[in-house]
């Protein structure tokens, strides 16, 4: 996680943030969530999928991947900033013949008034 974090910039100069199939490597996300919003310029865009979880805020599976519940995500997004465009359950992947469920989530930093 150190090297995701050290890799987005301290100023607010990016208007987009992409990260597909990272974060279930993550289990809490609250230093990545304040990262992004503080990179992103206003009106930029966090785009990020997680695996569904059915623990509220995150399970290790037995994947050794995390699974992110979906009001986890929600309650981090409002206590960073971020206003909710889109949470859309989704499926990310095939993995060994199974379907992996999870979610596309779409967020936006709102201006400042």
């Amino acid at each position: 996680m150190g090297d995701l974090l050290t890799a987005l910039p301290q100023q607010s100069h990016l208007n987009l943030i992409i990260a597909a199939d990272v974060f279930n490597y993550i289990g809490n996300l609250t230093d990545i969530f304040k990262a992004a919003y503080q990179a992103l310029t206003e009106d930029g865009w966090f785009i990020f999928t997680v695996e569904k979880g059915s623990q509220f805020p995150y399970e290790l599976q037995n994947s050794a991947r995390y699974a992110h519940h979906q009001d986890y995500i929600s309650q981090l997004a409002e206590q960073t900033g971020f206003k909710i465009e889109s949470i859309e359950l989704a499926q990310l992947r095939i993995q060994q013949n199974l379907p992996v469920e999870g979610y596309v989530i779409l967020l936006s930093k709102p201006r400042a008034h």
